[in-house]
């Protein structure tokens, strides 16, 4: 539709590595860029 924005719910993660595993899980980093700042970002990502 004409004139209508797309909502975006989450921003994207640049410069992406795998920095390390676990048994339990693995450490993602990267960096976001939020209203014109870089920020680091860090997850802890694990299966529950």
């Amino acid at each position: 539709m004409p004139g209508t924005q797309k909502t975006q719910w989450f921003t994207q993660l640049h410069d992406v590595e795998v920095n390390g595993t676990a048994q339990l899980g693995i450490n993602i980093n990267g960096v976001e860029e939020i209203d014109g700042l870089l920020c680091v970002q860090s997850w802890w990502c694990r299966n529950e």
